[in-house]
């Protein structure tokens, strides 16, 4: 089991270089660099403390000193999330202040416990007497608050990043972030799990201290390299060759006060709608507002502002309505059943059998099969 965490310390590190090496780095590079560097220290100085209790306490400088570092890991994962879904992220100072739980906790073990000589800080160990300071439930209970805290927020910055994608994207399924999505959620039950084990334990006695501390630490490990690996893979939209050309902020808030449409926002929504039928841009399975307002020679702010001010829809959802016509126009030709369901819907501009069946599901009701059968009928 010891040598788990001592892989997952190396991995760590060795995931940290190689983001570190990358030709084009982000700030979200950096910030998953830090993160699995620091899961590393915490495991390190977690693997020392156990390898105390098994080998007679040689170095006792490391007993108690884990704890507080954990109080970094939720500041760390939510900055990186920060940094993946915000346009133009910087670094600022008033991130700082994340840092003061740790500052604050780190104060307090250094004078309540750090600050003991290495023979009390031993005893302590071997009795397990530190669960009798008051100390040790705070400490319990503030990595619990503190780790889902900032896991759930980044959830929140999730889900508002998704919303913001369809206002630019037409095809989402590559940048919508799937895999952190799953994540965070697997770190909220596997955090979850190990707090609240800490939790019973100090009321009820589960098992031995160092039994649970290992436990905790492994799960803590295969999470860093899930995420290590996946945040490794990635490329970040906002730093990709294909940056978009579009404020996301500014067109994600642009709303009309006048609830009457005016003369050139209606000429516009009837051009927009005629090159839709005439043109078919939708058939470009890569198209993205701003290229669609380059086409029509309109700023993609403005473009955004129409579609959501004016008709109620997204660029994702107006562009696969598109598709999705054109799908069901294309399965009346003769002939039409020569092709598979998905090589008719990419032929409409589809990319992604996923995406495809969700939303012609919403729109229909039914699945793409079920569709075909009612048209056949007829």
């Amino acid at each position: 089991m010891n040598t788990l965490l001592a892989i997952g310390v190396f991995q760590g590190v060795f995931l940290a270089l190689l983001l570190f090496a990358k030709k084009r780095k982000s700030a979200a590079d950096y910030l998953l660099a830090l993160f699995c560097l620091l899961t590393s220290l915490t495991t390190f100085i977690s693997l020392m403390e156990i390898y105390n209790r098994q080998n007679g306490y040689p170095y006792p400088m490391f007993l108690h000193l884990s704890a507080p570092f954990l109080f970094l890991h939720g500041p760390t994962v939510w900055l990186y999330i920060l940094s993946l879904t915000t346009q133009n992220f910087k670094l600022r100072t008033n991130h700082l202040i994340h840092l003061l739980p740790f500052v604050l906790i780190f104060g307090l073990f250094i004078v309540g416990i750090l600050s003991q000589p290495a023979e009390a800080r031993i005893e302590m160990d071997v009795h397990q007497s530190f669960k009798n300071n008051w100390m040790y439930p705070f400490t319990v209970a503030g990595v619990f608050i503190s780790s889902h805290a900032y896991l759930i927020s980044g959830l929140w910055l999730l889900r508002r990043y998704r919303k913001r994608i369809k206002q630019y994207f037409s095809n989402v399924e590559p940048i919508n972030l799937n895999w952190l999505h799953f994540l965070i959620y697997t770190a909220i039950v596997a955090y979850g799990i190990n707090s609240l084990t800490y939790i019973i334990d100090y009321f009820h006695g589960l098992m031995p201290y160092g039994t649970m501390q290992l436990l905790a630490y492994i799960i803590g490990t295969i999470f860093i390299l899930m995420l290590g690996f996946f945040g490794l893979m990635h490329e970040n939209i906002f730093t990709s060759s294909s940056k978009p050309r579009i404020d996301l902020e500014k067109s994600d808030t642009i709303r009309f006060d006048d609830a009457l449409v005016s003369d050139s926002e209606e000429a516009f929504i009837h051009s927009l709608l005629h090159y839709m039928k005439t043109a078919k841009p939708h058939l470009n399975p890569e198209l993205t507002i701003a290229i669609l307002s380059e086409e029509l020679k309109v700023t993609p702010e403005y473009m955004s502002s129409i579609l959501n001010g004016r008709l109620n829809m997204n660029f994702f959802d107006f562009v696969n309505h598109h598709r999705i016509n054109e799908f069901k126009e294309r399965c009346k030709v003769p002939g039409s059943n020569n092709y598979t369901l998905m090589g008719l819907a990419m032929e409409c501009g589809f990319n992604s059998k996923a995406t495809f069946n969700r939303v012609f599901k919403n729109s229909t009701k039914l699945t793409p099969g079920e569709y075909v059968k009612e048209v056949s009928k007829n």
